[in-house]
C-alpha cells in the first residue's frame, strides 16, 4: 500500500523552525551566525538587498519575539529574518556583486527549503510519537523527499 502525503505548513514555530532554517541555510551554503555585528561585518555601500515577502501565517511569526531576529550568512549572501514590532515578518536577502534578481531566487529558494525542511521535521516526529519506523528515505533530483514507513 502506497500513500503520497503533500504538506503545506500553514503555521511553524518554535525551535522546529530554527532548525528548519539552519538545515535549509546550511543546503545552500548558508551558516547560522550570532550576532548583528557579524552580519554587519564586510558589508558596504555595493551591496544590493531585496525585502522578500513572507506569508502572514509563517513559522517566524510564531517563533521569533518583536525586534528579535535570525541571520544566515555564506556563499557572498547574507539572510536575516525578523519581526517588527507590528508582529510582521521579513526577510532580507544582500549580497555583493548580486543582481536583485539573484538576491530573490535565493530568498525564495530558502524559503521553500525551509518549509520543506520543517515539514519534513515536524512529520518524521509525529510518524516516530505514532509507533512508525522510518524504513527508507530518497531524495529526488527535483528535491521530492519520499519516506517509507512501517509499523
Amino acid at each position: 500500500m502506497s500513500a503520497f502525503v503533500i504538506l503545506v505548513p500553514a503555521i511553524m514555530g518554535g525551535p522546529a523552525f530554527a532548525v528548519a532554517v539552519a538545515v535549509a541555510g546550511a543546503a545552500l551554503g548558508l551558516r547560522v551566525v550570532n550576532a548583528a555585528g557579524e552580519f554587519q561585518r564586510g558589508l558596504d555601500e555595493e551591496k544590493t538587498s531585496i525585502d522578500v515577502g513572507m506569508p502572514k501565517n509563517y513559522a517566524l511569526a510564531e517563533s521569533l519575539d518583536e525586534g528579535e531576529s535570525m541571520t544566515l550568512a555564506g556563499n557572498g549572501f547574507k539572510v536575516c529574518f525578523v519581526k517588527d514590532g507590528r508582529g510582521d515578518c521579513m526577510m532580507r536577502v544582500d549580497g555583493h556583486g548580486k543582481t536583485e534578481q539573484e538576491l530573490e531566487k535565493l530568498g525564495r529558494n530558502l524559503l521553500n527549503r525551509v518549509s520543506q525542511q520543517y515539514a519534513y521535521e515536524k512529520i518524521t516526529k509525529e510518524l516516530k510519537k505514532r509507533g512508525f519506523n522510518l524504513v527508507q528515505e530518497t531524495v529526488e533530483e527535483n528535491q521530492t523527499i519520499r519516506l517509507t514507513v512501517r509499523k
